[in-house]
């Protein structure tokens, strides 16, 4: 049985961002928003696929990388869930996941 992906606000807000940035210099921009959501379809099946980001003490956050943006998640294994927290440019400096 496949497993919840969950998209925080922080992470929807990044997948805005990025959109709008995108829109500013080229017309594919919501070919990015697609492939952002569709990059974590993958998680519902396998949802330890990611690296885990060393930038999270806990050992918590994973991520993933679709394109030139970073996507970090937390699996949740006691309810079957993965919430996305977070999709950052890759070339910006290291994130500090929410909590």
């Amino acid at each position: 049985m496949d497993w919840d992906v969950i998209w925080a606000e922080s992470a929807l807000a990044g997948v805005e961002v990025a959109v709008r940035y995108s829109a500013k210099h080229s017309a594919v921009a919501e070919e990015l928003r697609a492939a952002l959501f569709a990059a974590t379809d993958v998680l519902a099946r396998f949802p330890e696929i990611g690296a885990v980001y060393e930038g999270d003490e806990s050992g918590r956050t994973r991520e993933i990388v679709c394109r030139q943006y970073r996507i970090f998640y937390r699996p949740r294994a006691a309810d079957r869930r993965v919430d996305v927290i977070l999709v950052w440019h890759s070339a910006r400096r290291e994130p500090r996941p929410p909590r």
